[in-house]
């Protein structure tokens, strides 16, 4: 398996794969021994995959990006 790691402001944004169902990355409530994340993992099959980022109907990210196997990219998300 290969990870995209979202950095930057994807609290609440739509991502969506390669065309299928979009889905919005959610921050984890904060607590005192657990403070809120930074970033987000998506884990996904090495390979070729079309990322795109919407927040509020605006595109904010469209990359075509190549997965080695046990690879992690990063899309920041601005």
């Amino acid at each position: 398996q290969s990870y995209l790691k979202f950095t930057g402001n994807w609290g609440n944004a739509s991502v969506q794969i390669d065309g299928m169902q979009p889905f919005v990355l959610k921050p984890k409530e904060a607590t005192d021994s657990s403070p809120s994340p930074t970033n987000m993992l998506y884990q996904l099959s090495p390979g070729k995959h079309r990322i795109t980022v919407t927040r509020n109907g605006t595109l904010v990210v469209d990359r075509v990006v190549v997965l080695d196997s046990h690879a992690t990219m990063e899309v920041h998300v601005p």
